[in-house]
């Protein structure tokens, strides 16, 4: 028997529709968590509350909505155009959630090791003006070498008689972010002289990976990219400090950062919450060229549903943020957990993988999942749900009309809108520029590479040798070619910058324009100083590779005992500096870098001008460290007016076991290579410190001499030559 299907009453239609719509219209955002919504359509920033330096430029080309804020730096500007920065309150919390998107311009060259500053947040125990790094505590949100950086600062917490002292269980009267010991186990942070003070700083979660980069595609600074950050102080009484404050950053709906153990203040200040957002840009020793910063969308608020996420629970990133940036299938998560896929769990060659792509509900430019409302997204879909509901039931071309009338007016025809990323690949096709394990591609060595050329493994063509460090490879930790005025910027301890110029010789100079030209002094120990760049490691790293190009002066005179060169230095978390030669290493640092005699040495039969490492280690026969000369023919001994190639890499020991590893490869050949090294007794030690020394021991000339170096790049798989 046939079944008839009665048609629904008109009454009992009307009855859905309007239960439908009503709980549409409940879903709807009340917005009391909301502190501040800024489109940035206009100049008419003093009206909405914002202070300071409201004269700011508002273009209208290539931004998500409308209009939006950008900052433009010509070179050598160290703030964009002259502004000082662009401030505004909001009601005090002890939580934000920051939603915002930002794009740089092509050509943008990011900072390594810290800054440029671009956002940050102030507190109720400071006068509304005060400077961001001198505070009882700044929150900053930026972007390092195209990482996430995020870092807390309380200079005028910190007790300044007593510096680099642990007060963590002795005072709540301290600095909890440097220079009076490590508050939450994440390390010690800086402590650094700035004149009549010490100032501090420390940063939580760097994934070790760039989220913004020059490569076109998922992660090209040119385009527009979708950022949340969430900021939570730590639970404090007035004679106890708890570990339970937040960091945590999502790039285009994928986790990245998930820290929520951590320390933000002490019990000095329990009534201490964030009550100011600063966009205090600031490019440290300036722009190197004409360069922008975007930014568009921006939404401040208290509750994690008002900036599109729908949990306050962990992903799960571990204390060591090693499993951050897992991607997940449809952006943020709303449950918590890491729906990560199959193929994108692993990440590349078992390396963690960068953020997924973005959630594509924003490809709508209409408001249901945007970012400019993204809470809209429930009443918009019950609102849909319940016209299309309706127009199957009673097939009336009114109700097919007004879903499609209401669908077109909602953006949401399929297009792709102003300003939005194109279509990108499902999550787990990610590209090399998310990050590459320690060991990328150990295990394809070339022929060309065995038979002792420049090929090193894994190493592709650069377009040009002059560029390299335009074409940083996602391995890359450091790239100095040493072109342009600011050729020192990169390198945050500088000894004897006066000894320490550019070459313009083509003699002289490697690749490219110019080349560091090192002046030994007569008589002076220092020869042309030092230098170091530091590095947060990222917590999976590994092996790690420093190559660079170095020639003598004619008539170079290594003196009575040794000429230092470049190497690489490891410590815990938190920690710069060793306790400096003539100590024994007690496994919580180790360092090694390169050497060349002006004598020949009877113990490990080095002879004179031979370059070969000088490390200190576990087991090391003298106070003094040991030598690791070459031990493969035929040795090279450094020539005059010759450039030479030269790469180190380092393999940490597992701890407990002396399997450590040191190699030196001269113009693309193995020269050295010494195992069985007992570096460190702790995992927490790694390589963090590049530390390029022109020292000379016994110094006899009488006159200058020079030193030229060119294209360092520290990595974490073989670079190869040029």
């Amino acid at each position: 028997m046939n079944r008839v299907h009665a048609p629904m009453r008109p009454r009992r239609h009307l009855l859905v529709l309007a239960l439908i719509l009503t709980a549409a219209t409940l879903a709807a955002p009340t917005r009391a968590d909301v502190l501040l919504e800024e489109h940035f359509d206009d100049s008419n920033l003093r009206a909405r509350g914002w202070f300071d330096a409201t004269n700011v430029d508002i273009v209208a080309n290539d931004c998500v909505h409308g209009s939006c804020l950008r900052y433009h730096w010509n070179t050598g500007d160290v703030t964009p155009s002259g502004l000082g920065p662009l401030r505004i309150e909001f009601p005090a919390t002890t939580v934000v959630y920051l939603r915002y998107h930002a794009r740089y311009s092509a050509n943008w060259r990011f900072r390594t090791a810290y800054g440029p500053h671009e956002i940050q947040f102030l507190t109720n125990a400071d006068d509304r003006w005060i400077g961001p790094a001198e505070t009882h505590l700044t929150a900053y949100v930026e972007h390092t070498e195209g990482r996430p950086t995020l870092t807390g600062q309380d200079t005028l917490n910190i007790d300044q008689a007593r510096l680099n002292t642990d007060l963590t269980h002795t005072t709540e009267r301290r600095g909890a972010h440097g220079c009076n010991g490590d508050a939450d186990g994440y390390g010690v942070g800086d402590c650094y002289n700035a004149g009549s003070l010490h100032r501090n700083g420390k940063r939580w979660g760097d994934p070790g990976f760039a989220v913004f980069t020059s490569t076109p595609g998922r992660y090209f600074q040119g385009d527009w990219h979708d950022i949340i950050v969430e900021f939570r102080l730590n639970d404090v009484t007035s004679s106890s400090t708890k570990a339970n404050g937040h960091v945590r950053y999502w790039f285009d709906g994928a986790p990245v950062v998930d820290i929520q153990d951590m320390v933000w203040r002490t019990g000095a200040n329990p009534a201490m919450a964030f009550r100011e957002l600063v966009v205090g840009t600031y490019y440290h020793d300036g722009a190197p060229e004409p360069q922008d910063w975007f930014i568009d969308e921006l939404l401040l608020a208290t509750d994690p549903n008002d900036v599109g996420l729908g949990f306050t629970g962990s992903f799960d990133a571990g204390r060591d943020g090693s499993n951050a940036g897992m991607p997940f299938d449809a952006g943020v998560p709303f449950d918590g957990s890491p729906a990560s896929t199959e193929a994108g769990a692993a990440g590349i060659d078992g390396q963690r993988p960068g953020p997924a792509a973005p959630d594509t509900t924003a490809g709508c430019a209409c408001g249901i999942g945007d970012g400019r409302s993204p809470s809209l997204t429930v009443a918009g879909t019950l609102l849909v749900f319940a016209l299309a509901f309706v127009a199957r039931a009673r097939r009336r071309l009114l109700f097919r009309s007004l879903l499609l009338v209401l669908l077109v007016d909602l953006g949401c025809d399929g297009s792709t809108p102003t300003g939005a990323e194109s279509p990108v690949p499902e999550a787990g096709s990610i590209s090399n520029n998310a990050g590459a394990s320690s060991d990328a591609g150990a295990d394809a060595r070339t022929d060309a590479e065995s038979k002792g050329t420049d090929a090193a493994p894994g190493a592709g063509a650069l377009p040009d040798a002059a560029t390299e460090c335009e074409h940083k490879k996602a391995e890359w930790i450091f790239c100095e070619d040493f072109e342009g005025p600011n050729f020192l910027s990169q390198w945050q301890e500088v000894a004897y910058p006066e000894r320490k110029s550019l070459e313009t010789d083509k003699s002289h100079v490697r690749a490219g324009k110019t080349a560091l030209k090192l002046s030994f002094a007569p008589g002076s120990t220092d020869g042309a100083g030092w230098m170091h760049f530091w590095w947060t490691p990222a917590a999976r790293q590994n092996d790690v590779f420093v190559r660079w190009y170095v020639q003598y002066s004619t008539g170079f005179d290594y003196g009575g005992w040794d000429v230092k060169l470049a190497g690489l230095g490891a410590h815990l978390p938190g920690v710069r500096y060793g306790p400096g030669a003539g100590n024994m290493p007690d496994g919580t640092w180790y360092a090694s870098r390169l050497l060349s005699l002006g004598v020949t040495d009877k113990n490990s039969g080095a002879n004179p001008k031979e370059p070969i490492f000088y490390y200190y280690h576990q087991g090391q026969g003298s106070q003094w460290g040991d030598f690791g000369p070459q031990n493969r023919t035929p040795s090279v001994r450094f020539n005059d007016n010759q450039w030479y190639c030269l790469e180190i890499g380092i393999k940490p020991n597992t701890v407990g076991l002396g399997d450590g590893e040191q190699t030196v490869w001269i113009d693309g050949v193995e020269k050295a290579k010494h195992s069985g090294i007992r570096w460190r007794t702790e995992s927490a030690v790694q390589i963090n410190d590049l530390f390029q020394s022109a020292w000379i021991g016994e110094p006899h000339a009488i006159s200058e001499q020079y030193r030229w170096e060119d294209n360092y790049v520290i990595s974490t798989s073989r670079i190869g030559c040029l």
